[in-house]
């Protein structure tokens, strides 16, 4: 897909295809989207086209930076939505949860990735060794 909305279209397609099967049989759920009042018809609305913008941009993002920056960019995210949810509600994480999460944060701060193997060693003679893998 070449475009950022044909992106969008397609993750958002193919994570919303098991949530019909979630409900299809309850004959309750089939229901109560039926009878959904004015107001709670906009606020799922207002949730999917926030979906779909959070969806756009992560992709528009995705697009312009590198895969550094875009793990930054997200791990920033994470710690500024922790931060706001922990002055603006009551009811969130523990202290230790919280605490755990920076663990997190930091670990994949100081990870590297592995260098790469060579397959097969120099000798001192300047002829490569093999590495014999049964024994003879």
């Amino acid at each position: 897909m070449d475009s950022t909305w044909g992106r969008v279209f397609y993750s958002n397609f193919l994570a919303s295809v098991p949530l019909v099967f979630t409900f299809v049989n309850d004959s309750d759920e089939i229901e109560a989207l039926k009878n959904m009042s004015t107001p709670a018809f906009m606020a799922v609305f207002l949730s999917v086209a926030l979906g779909v913008g959070m969806s756009y941009f992560a992709w528009k993002a995705r697009a312009l930076l590198s895969a550094a920056s875009f793990t930054v960019v997200g791990n920033v995210c994470k710690v500024l939505t922790i931060a706001i949810n922990v002055s603006l509600w009551d009811k969130h994480a523990s202290p230790v949860g919280i605490g755990c999460l920076m663990f997190c944060l930091v670990a994949a701060y100081f990870y590297q990735q592995a260098p790469m193997r060579s397959d097969s060693k120099d000798s001192d003679d300047g002829e490569i060794e093999k590495k014999n893998l049964l024994p003879k």
